[in-house]
This record gives C-alpha cells, sequence and structure tokens, in this order.
C-alpha cells in the first residue's frame, strides 16, 4: 500500500514539488543502500573441561578475540558435544580426532580448520598397586570410555606390549566418572584423563603408559559446522586468531606466574602444563604442509585402528579440510585485545 502522505503530495504540490520529492526518495534509497551491513553473529564454541583446551578461556579473559566475535559454552562433559550438535546450538566444537571420527561417522557435515595441540602425558592408563606392567593386564577388568581416545590410548598401549583387546575385559565408563567406580566395579585398571585421572591417582593407583609413549598420535581438533564456516570465514579466523594469542602467552609465562583463566586455577595449570602441548602457528603450518599430509597420516594410523575397536563395517573418511581461515589469521596482527 502506498503512503496517502505521499499520494497528497503527488495530488496537490505544484510541479516543483513533485521534483524535490523525487530528488528526496531518491536520496533515501541511496542512503539505504549505503548503510552498514548487519554484524555476523558470533561464533558459539563448546569447549569441554580440559588442559588442551584452555587457551580458549586464555583468550576470553585477555580479550584476544575481537568483540562480539566469539561466545564461549564451557561444557562439562565431552560426551554431551554430540547433543549439542544435534541440536543446533553450537557452530563449533574443540575435540579429540578420535571424536572427530566418530562425527563423521555419524553423518556431521563438519571441516577441521586447526590443530589445537596434542597429548605428552596428559591421557593414561592407569592400575592398582598389584599391576606391575601392562602385561599383566591380561584377563583383567580395565575402565575406558568408548569411541574416545581413551580407549585409543589402551589399544596402543596393549600393541606396545605384545596384546590384544580379547586378552582384558573391557568396562565401557564415561571419563568423568571413572574415579568413582574404579573400586566399586573391581578394576584392575582404567584408561583415563584429567581430574578422574588426579582423583585415581590420590587412591594409589600408578601409570603404566601414558601418550608421552606415544607422540604426536593424540591430537585434538577445532570443527567447525561447514554451513557456519562457509556463510561467515572471518568469524572461523577470529577464533583461530585469539587461540594462536593465547597460546603465543601461555609459551611465554614464566614458572608459577599467574595466568588468569577461567577454568583451572594457577596451582593445577602449572602442575598439568608439561603434559599437553598447544600447537602454535608454526606447529599448524607443518600439519597443513602438503595438502595437510601429517594429519592425514595421523588420521590413517587412528582409522585402522577404529576397525579394532568397532565391529562397524563402515569405513571412516577423511573429514573436510579448509586452511583459509587459519592464513586469514596468522595474515593478521596477533596484538589485538577486543576492547
Amino acid at each position: 500500500m502506498r503512503s496517502p502522505t505521499l499520494e497528497n503530495r503527488q495530488t496537490f504540490m505544484p510541479f516543483r514539488g513533485h521534483k524535490r520529492s523525487w530528488v528526496a526518495l531518491a536520496l533515501l534509497l541511496l542512503t539505504a543502500g549505503c548503510a552498514p551491513e548487519q554484524e555476523p553473529p558470533p561464533i558459539r564454541v563448546s569447549a569441554s573441561y580440559w588442559i588442551g583446551y584452555e587457551p580458549l578461556f586464555v583468550a576470553e579473559q585477555h580479550r584476544f578475540f575481537p568483540k562480539g566475535s566469539v561466545h564461549l559454552v564451557e561444557n562439562i562433559n565431552a560426551s554431551t558435544l554430540e547433543q549439542t550438535l544435534q541440536g543446533d546450538s553450537i557452530d563449533a566444537v574443540t575435540v579429540s580426532l578420535s571424536r572427530a571420527i566418530n562425527y563423521i561417522e555419524t553423518g556431521y557435515n563438519i571441516t577441521i580448520v586447526l590443530v589445537l595441540g596434542w597429548s605428552n602425558g596428559a591421557d593414561m592408563v592407569l592400575a592398582n598397586p598389584s599391576i606391575k606392567s601392562v602385561a599383566d593386564l591380561k584377563g583383567k577388568r580395565v575402565g575406558t570410555e568408548t569411541g574416545s581416545v581413551n580407549t585409543y590410548l589402551l589399544l596402543r598401549a596393549l600393541q606396545e606390549n605384545g596384546l590384544t583387546l580379547p586378552d582384558i575385559e573391557i568396562v565401557p565408563l564415561p571419563n568423568e566418572d571413572m574415579d568413582q567406580h574404579f573400586r566399586p566395579k573391581n578394576l584392575s585398571a582404567a584408561s583415563v584423563y584429567g581430574r578422574a585421572a588426579s582423583r585415581i591417582k590420590k587412591m594409589g593407583a600408578h601409570t603404566l603408559f601414558d601418550s608421552s609413549q606415544i607422540p604426536g598420535e593424540i591430537i585434538d581438533v577445532l570443527l567447525v559446522r561447514t554451513p557456519f564456516l562457509e556463510a561467515y570465514p572471518n568469524r572461523v579466523a577470529d577464533l583461530i586468531k585469539g587461540w594462536l594469542a593465547a597460546v603465543d602467552h601461555l609459551n611465554t609465562l614464566e614458572p608459577n606466574a599467574t595466568f588468569k583463566a577461567s577454568l583451572m586455577d594457577d596451582k593445577d595449570f602449572e602442575e598439568n602444563r608439561h603434559l599437553i602441548r598447544f600447537a602454535t602457528a608454526k606447529d599448524n603450518q607443518s600439519f597443513l604442509a602438503n595438502d595437510w599430509a601429517k594429519l592425514k597420516e595421523v588420521f590413517e594410523r587412528r582409522k585402522k585402528a577404529n576397525l579394532l575397536l568397532t565391529s562397524s563395517s563402515k569405513t571412516s573418511h577423511l573429514p573436510n579440510l579448509d586452511n583459509n581461515p587459519f592464513f586469514t589469521a596468522v595474515s593478521q596482527p596477533t596484538s589485538f585485545r577486543g576492547d
């Protein structure tokens, strides 16, 4: 419907009035065309409690993300990440490559855009004092979270010591609850990480095997929904830029320095920082080189392991890989603070 006011002008104004109104209308349309585009939404990132993801929260605290570009969602239980993906409530997740493979097999349209780091002893197989070596696990009950990095670590521990999965009795348990079931379930050992590992150690358990014995095999990656990446690539670059700035910040901290983040206190961080390697820009360039050759090598090793870990007939395929957001991020200054 046309405006009654405009109709009145067209009916009663003399010729010069008509001309002025058309000029005003043209200026109005021109101004509307020059109006700034709507600000893209922030990228919603879900991360669980894990030292390997701490740079995200350091970046938030120190305002390394451009203002309004990133919204972090702390996920207490890593196993619930898939529910958030199903609910379409997040745009990106920080996960181990093991979980990334599971998401691919489930059919999620996701893309790997960054290697976050790798475990250097943070994932471990803990055992009761009576178990002196991995070989002693034969015929024993061992707790692990199936479909996760825990089970991959357990498999590699067995392989390195001449055993196979059928040689032990696997007890499926969530990683976060492993310490609660360690004694009630009469477990001889558990493949575990994080807070649960610390609590089991306090029960008297010792380390049989850890990820430092298979360097570079247990890595974490940043996954982004492919539709979001295609629609808002600069938001993904903002996220990566903040991550890299936080990693540089943490790597320059002196021992026992206060680093001010939200998930871990300084003492916990100091005690565990040597168990993880945060991936720098240089590390990612290494993984990206020759069409992601290094990451593809790790993936192929994981795929072979998955065939031993599951009865599924599905064949894992490499997810989408996109290095454009990374190169956009490293081409920009990393000292930005989103004031």
